[in-house]
């Protein structure tokens, strides 16, 4: 199952790294950008064909509205910051894989489910 979590705010990115037991996906995108849209609906789709047979959390951040806090999570990670980006910790909250705009693909995304 994939719980779904939205990051608005330096306590709720707070509380999902608190809360970090298991793979966690964080999808940072611009509803302003159409790169963003086509990669996001490739992603949802992903997700959504997975969603039931996975247990991961997933947090959407929208990098327009929460554009500091995104460059903050980037930086605290030690990764460049872009948008579209998906950014996956392991069970740790380790930065286990990390890509942006159409390097986001089905093939790495079950790739890296499987590792």
């Amino acid at each position: 199952m994939v719980t779904k979590h939205k990051i608005k705010s330096a306590e709720d990115w707070q509380l999902l790294k608190n809360s970090i037991d298991r793979k966690t996906l964080i999808f940072k995108f611009s509803p302003m950008c159409g790169v963003s849209y086509s990669v996001e609906r490739k992603f949802n789709k992903w997700l959504d064909e997975i969603s039931e047979n996975e247990n991961l959390n997933f947090a959407r951040l929208n990098v327009i509205t929460s554009r500091a806090l995104s460059r903050e999570i980037a930086d605290e990670l030690n990764i460049q910051h872009e948008s579209p980006q998906l950014i996956w910790l392991d069970e740790e909250g380790r930065v286990k894989w990390h890509a942006s705009h159409y390097d986001i693909t089905e093939d790495e995304l079950n790739s890296n489910l499987r590792k």
